[in-house]
């Protein structure tokens, strides 16, 4: 279920529905909480929906729950954030 959730949240926000693709990502934090790739995919729609604060700390979360998360590294650098 994580990874249809986690799809169902990349296909609105390749739909530009920032919004509710961030909703659907929250949900799957909620549902899969020790899950780096959740919070690896928040970030990136957080980010994509210019909440940089929060995709930060998305980003960040994900690192803590998997340190080698290459595409959080890659979100936070994006940022201008040092992983």
């Amino acid at each position: 279920i994580e990874a249809d959730v986690n799809a169902a949240g990349y296909r609105l926000l390749q739909s530009r529905q920032t919004t509710g693709a961030v909703t659907v990502m929250r949900v799957n934090t909620a549902l899969f909480p020790q899950s780096a790739n959740v919070y690896d995919s928040l970030g990136e729609a957080l980010e994509r929906s210019g909440r940089r604060d929060d995709a930060i700390a998305a980003f960040r979360r994900a690192l803590e729950l998997n340190p080698n998360q290459f595409s959080a590294r890659d979100g936070l650098r994006r940022l201008g954030v040092s992983p």
